[in-house]
């Protein structure tokens, strides 16, 4: 068996010196290691095929998705790896309404996803820092997000996977069912092994359906022990914020800078951006007044933020991490 067999587009497979620029750097490592080769899988069958191949040949494999990630996991350390990477692999394939259940491929990004269920009047909770990362790559490192205080990690709403293993053979893992508790539960110990274990190729994703309504504020504090004490007053107070985003001052002043755009408060050295979100919108309001009220004496300033400044601002707080 050769690559060229198995990926027979010229623009998805690059060997040896062929190797794009993009896949001999990393954020992280600045001594990259030679690739042995890059290829661009559009199917189960290829993934598995490449996986054989890598067997044969007694080669590592890197499973990789957009490249967002900046811990040194998508480029070889040791030498000579294939570089399995499923960014092609970007459909969205189905949204089954009736399970409430959107079926994707590895490839996709985790924006895209959340667009296209919030156009259809469903939600995707899972909302990591960076919007271009893959849900490959989401569920490979069970990435969570601001979000994630409420409505949890990418782990809460993966039902079911189809995964190729070492071997090359193809295991879908997980079920639509809601109760599902005969067996180990293989799907939630690939979730979070960073493609150590296989190589994710579909993905049956859980939707809510999409909140009315949302409100978000902005808390200055003097010190970062203030909104800390801030996060946990908030969190015992049951307003159930759909996220706690905490900063320092020093921090912001980079993505200012970056961005060209001010924080809404420039006082004190920390801040927490709070978001509630839900069906009423008189609840929202109610608690957000009852978390002014409660931190009206730590506070240096809270601003409610209307929901398309929201949204504007929004980058400054993606940029700090």
């Amino acid at each position: 068996m050769k690559l060229q067999t198995i990926i027979r587009d010229q623009d998805r497979l690059f060997i040896g010196d062929q190797v794009p620029e993009k896949y001999k750097s990393d954020h992280f490592i600045s001594d990259v290691a030679k690739v042995h080769a890059v290829a661009l899988p559009i199917s189960t069958e290829e993934v598995a095929e490449l996986v054989q191949y890598a067997n044969q040949e007694s080669l590592a494999i890197i499973a990789r998705g957009e490249g967002t990630g900046v811990a040194g996991a998508q480029v070889p350390i040791k030498g000579d790896e294939l570089i399995i990477d499923v960014h092609k692999m970007n459909r969205i394939l189905e949204l089954d309404e009736e399970t409430m259940t959107l079926i994707v491929e590895p490839g996709v990004k985790n924006g895209d996803i959340q667009e296209y269920a919030e156009s259809r009047g469903y939600f995707y909770p899972p909302d990591p820092g960076s919007k271009h990362s893959s849900i490959g790559g989401n569920v490979a490192t069970n990435a969570g997000g601001m979000r994630a205080v409420k409505y949890g990690t990418t782990r809460d709403y993966v039902r079911e996977m189809e995964v190729v293993l070492s071997d090359g053979s193809v295991v879908s893992l997980g079920s639509l069912n809601i109760k599902n508790s005969s067996g180990y539960d293989l799907k939630d110990l690939f979730i979070g092994s960073e493609g150590t274990l296989g190589i994710t190729t579909k993905i049956k994703l859980k939707m809510l359906p999409l909140p009315q309504y949302k409100q978000s504020a902005l808390m200055a504090f003097a010190t970062l022990s203030d909104a800390t004490d801030a996060v946990l007053t908030i969190l015992k107070l049951g307003v159930d914020p759909t996220a706690l985003e905490l900063f320092e001052r020093e921090t912001i002043e980079y993505s200012e800078k970056f961005m060209n755009l001010a924080l809404q408060s420039q006082k004190g050295q920390a801040y927490v951006l709070m978001t509630i979100d839900g069906n009423d919108n008189e609840a929202i309001i109610g608690k957000i007044a009852l978390v002014e009220d409660m931190l009206s004496n730590d506070a240096l300033d809270i601003i409610p933020l209307p929901n398309a400044e929201e949204e504007k601002r929004h980058g400054v707080y993606v940029t700090i991490f």
